[in-house]
């Protein structure tokens, strides 16, 4: 009876130790949360940095600003977030301003950021994505300072930085739009909040759609014109689809997604915060752009969002081994993006001409039908990369490293898939047009 007593007495003090230990840590992690982070409940409980942003040096391609989310809240729809007098956030943002000899904008466009920061897609990996680094040679070339700087502009850049010996910057380039082009301002914004780790959130969702109207207001305001054009990536895809449902669509021109995500549930769709519901009362044309080889967000998410959208206004592009920030395919996606903002904006044709690693989808009375298949152009950066190999055995004198052997180029020809077999194939990319 003795030895059970003494074992038994021994498991309660080493199992109050371990709990002792436990709470300590917890409360540890508690208190260095809370010294890093503070709980801001007007703001839905998210959580935001307590400290304050540190002094940046100015940024070349536009003109870094502030402004006041609260001053540009209001909206003529019945406002559901009501935010307290004494509430004041600011959102960082980057303003792309057409210059003098060119006059005021003739259309406006919104770049909404990823959950990391308001770089958008288009950068090199390993890049950090916040504002500060918009000046970096990881982020150049990026699709929104191309966006923000060709359409203020209404210029065309090089924006291959081993062949330019210096950045592209304001009227640095050398050939000109064509005829009918005007001069667009852009605005590339930053949240105001902290994403990163909650992005699941709904009160996330709703800060974002928050800083979507502000910014909204704010550049039509600014400009007294009637509408912008938002484009979202990422984490900004249902952030501007569920602010399309807050903001009166006479403001909205159109909407572009780039690998964009979605929300749904009886959660978000209580509040008018579902991605597929407000594709599907979006009355305005709408660009979706997503990647094949996607590993954040799958393939099936943006090509439900495109089948919701309205007939004769949406538009899908998958990129055939595009990853989720485009950071090799940009090239590919940015005529695309750019084509379809100038023709939502001054009704201007697009181009149908369809580059390579893509196929066109069509929506017919039997389903979606496959029509062709396009050569890819990895072969070409195969051969790229091995005379680069190559090159490199020569400059050694052919001592410290094998003679690498030349790949030759597997090209594939062109696919005719019949109707309802499009579901049943790993496809190379996606094109469609609702006509």
């Amino acid at each position: 009876m003795f030895k059970n007593t003494t074992h038994t007495y021994m498991q309660t003090v080493q199992i109050r130790f371990v709990v002792c230990v436990c709470l300590c840590v917890w409360c540890v992690c508690v208190c260095v949360c809370v010294c890093v982070y503070g709980v801001c409940r007007e703001c839905g409980g998210g959580l935001r940095p307590i400290r304050p942003l540190g002094k940046t040096r100015k940024l070349p391609p536009g003109k870094r600003i502030k402004i006041n989310r609260r001053e540009y809240l209001l909206d003529p729809l019945p406002c559901q977030f009501e935010y307290p007098s004494h509430v004041d956030h600011e959102i960082e943002a980057i303003l792309y301003e057409p210059p003098e000899h060119l006059g005021p904008p003739k259309g406006l466009v919104v770049c909404c950021p990823g959950s990391l920061g308001g770089l958008g897609p288009g950068i090199e990996k390993g890049t950090r994505k916040t504002l500060k680094k918009a000046d970096s040679r990881g982020v150049h070339g990026a699709i929104y300072i191309r966006l923000g700087l060709e359409l203020s502009n209404c210029t065309k850049c090089s924006w291959d930085w081993r062949v330019a010996e210096t950045p592209p910057r304001r009227g640095s380039s050398k050939s000109r739009e064509s005829k009918g082009s005007y001069p667009v301002a852009v605005l590339q914004i930053d949240w105001s909040f902290q994403v990163s780790g909650f992005i699941r959130l709904k009160s996330t969702l709703t800060n974002g759609v928050n800083d979507i109207r502000a910014a909204v207001n704010f550049m039509t305001q600014k400009y007294n014109l009637p509408s912008v054009v938002l484009i979202g990536n990422s984490f900004g895809g249902p952030s501007a689809w569920a602010a399309t449902s807050h903001i009166s669509q006479d403001k909205i021109k159109g909407l572009v997604s780039f690998a964009g995500s979605a929300r749904g549930g009886p959660v978000f769709e209580k509040d008018n915060l579902g991605t597929i519901s407000a594709a599907r009362e979006f009355k305005r044309p709408s660009l979706i752009l997503h990647g094949t080889h996607d590993e954040n967000v799958a393939l099936p998410i943006a090509l439900r969002t495109y089948l919701n959208t309205g007939k004769g206004l949406g538009c899908m592009i998958a990129i055939a081994n595009g990853q989720h920030i485009f950071a090799k395919e940009r090239n590919l996606v940015y005529p695309f993006a750019k084509r379809f903002i100038l023709h939502t904006l001054f009704g201007e044709k697009a181009a149908r001409t369809l580059p390579p690693d893509l196929f066109l989808l069509r929506r017919t009375r039997e389903g979606i039908r496959c029509q062709a298949v396009v050569p890819s152009e990895l072969d070409l950066l195969r051969k790229v990369r091995c005379c680069r190999e190559k090159t490199r055995w020569w400059w050694l004198g052919g001592r410290g490293e094998p003679r690498p052997r030349r790949k030759k180029s597997q090209s594939r020809k062109p696919v005719v898939v019949p109707p309802g077999k499009a579901w049943d194939l790993d496809l190379a990319g996606y094109i469609g047009y609702n006509e």
